[in-house]
């Protein structure tokens, strides 16, 4: 175990190395405790694929974003204004999620979209 090794216990916000926990960074000597480097990353095969996990990020904002590119057919504007709204809130209520900007952009993107196919079935109607 060095001090870069993460550690997480119940009453964390989130995973931290061990020589950001006090009550664990005191057990430890000194020397791995505060290492002079960071480990060398581990030498593994790998098959060219690799998978990008949304850690931290609210699932509500990443469908936002999606439904502001979906926006462009007709309906999805108003769900992705719905969802975005939705996600903005969950953002505000937990700081330490990430994706406002995807909720942002779902918001702009549904209600500019919802307006266009508004007037658009506005002009269109006999």
């Amino acid at each position: 175990m060095t001090g870069y090794t993460h550690v997480w216990r119940e009453g964390m916000p989130r995973w931290a190395p061990v020589a950001k926990v006090p009550e664990l960074a005191s057990e430890l000597s000194e020397q791995i405790a505060e290492p002079a480097s960071p480990p060398a990353p581990p030498q593994h095969q790998t098959t060219g694929r690799s998978v990008h996990l949304p850690v931290d990020r609210s699932g509500m904002a990443v469908a936002a974003g999606y439904l502001g590119l979906l926006s462009i057919l007709p309906f999805f504007g108003l769900l992705s204004v719905l969802i975005s709204i939705m996600a903005i809130l969950d953002i505000k209520k937990d700081p330490s999620r990430y994706g406002m900007g995807r909720a942002v952009f779902g918001l702009l993107m549904g209600i500019a979209c919802t307006a266009f196919w508004g007037a658009f079935f506005v002009w269109r109607s006999p």
